[in-house]
């Protein structure tokens, strides 16, 4: 059974939703983290019939997150944002920050010997950093 949405948003999310899922980019993920902001805007602002920058202050970073957990736990919020932005149901400001978005993925290998020649078999370490917006290098 299909758990409804409480707040005063309840059809421009599951609009949102449907545009999703016809474009191949919904998940359980998604769908719990929209309910759990839904939940967040029912309890603290009952009365309110506008989707106000304030309301996005469920998306700052909590204490006990890492970078990637915030990205995760905020991201469908930010889109639906950018969504009702595009659409007119809203003049909010989407302050997702750009310079913590990630735009493209590299490997970073590091061997120990000297004279190192590019061969899985001289490779140490193999992990992934992503270049930043600002231009720095960040573990994804």
């Amino acid at each position: 059974m299909k758990r409804p949405f409480s707040s005063f948003l309840a059809p421009l999310f599951e609009e949102f939703i449907l545009s999703r899922q016809a474009a191949g980019q919904w998940c359980k993920t998604y769908d719990e983290n929209l309910h759990r902001f839904d939940n967040y805007i029912t309890g603290n602002y009952p009365d309110t019939d506008i989707l106000t920058d304030g309301m996005t202050s469920w998306c700052k970073p909590r204490p006990t997150e890492n970078g990637n957990s915030c990205r995760v736990r905020t991201t469908v919020v930010w889109n639906f944002i950018d969504y009702a932005i595009k659409r007119n149901w809203t003049r909010t400001e989407s302050r997702r920050d750009p310079t913590k978005m990630c735009r493209v993925h590299m490997f970073h290998i590091t061997s120990h010997k000297k004279n190192w020649v590019p061969s899985l078999m001289n490779v140490t370490t193999v992990s992934y950093v992503c270049l930043c917006d600002n231009g720095a290098f960040t573990p994804c």
